[in-house]
């Protein structure tokens, strides 16, 4: 691969994972995983 195709390609790749964050983030999937982590933490000291 060029220099350039290469470059592109990493631009596309950026650009996509960025737009999953951002539809994941709307999506409430952030609000999720947070709330699975606390109560795993929460579990794992022996709150829950």
């Amino acid at each position: 691969m060029t220099g350039r195709v290469q470059t592109a390609v990493r631009i596309a790749l950026f650009a996509l994972a960025a737009l999953f964050l951002a539809l994941g983030t709307l999506n409430g999937g952030a609000r999720e995983v947070f709330a699975k982590a606390a109560a795993i933490c929460s579990e794992c000291i022996g709150l829950g």
